[in-house]
């Protein structure tokens, strides 16, 4: 049997958010699409997976920048490493000589620059922290203070905790 959690949770919360389906709007005035249609689909449900992983309003304007230029990483990575799956990290060249030496492939300079930047992209978005981004908290909390600073415009019928 499965526990079940609580509608007011932190969990149940961030559940309902990732659920409602946000959909990232590509920012085309700033990053451009890719040429490949498939390839442009994979970057769109990549900036998706992100954009949902925080409420709407903790995204600041640039961040969709940011959230494309990561998708668009993330998706030739994922093909310069199926390369370099395909042929090795090792491959084959004619030395000075003429003869065969085992030489490191030239895909792994590349990759290694992707990853750099996809790194830097995803801890300028606060993507490598915990799973609550502390403008969500900042945002809840702010909400929280609006709400308190209603109940206490009300008369004193409402019950308090001493």
């Amino acid at each position: 049997m499965t526990r079940k959690s609580r509608s007011d949770s932190v969990t149940a919360a961030t559940d309902a958010f990732r659920k409602a389906g946000a959909s990232f709007v590509w920012p085309v005035d700033t990053v451009s699409k890719m040429v490949d249609e498939d390839k442009q689909g994979h970057a769109q449900r990549i900036a998706d997976q992100i954009y949902q992983s925080r409420a709407a309003a903790d995204w600041r304007p640039f961040d969709a920048t940011q959230i494309a230029q990561l998708s668009i990483v993330t998706v030739d990575l994922d093909i310069l490493q199926t390369m370099i799956s395909q042929t090795g990290y090792v491959t084959r060249k004619e030395g000075s000589k003429g003869q065969q030496v085992l030489a490191r492939n030239p895909l792994l300079d590349p990759i290694v620059q992707l990853q750099n930047r996809q790194i830097t992209l995803a801890r300028s978005l606060a993507l490598t922290g915990a799973q609550t981004d502390g403008r969500t908290v900042a945002n809840g909390a702010k909400a929280q203070a609006s709400a308190q600073s209603t109940i206490d415009d009300l008369d004193d019928l409402l019950a308090r905790p001493n």
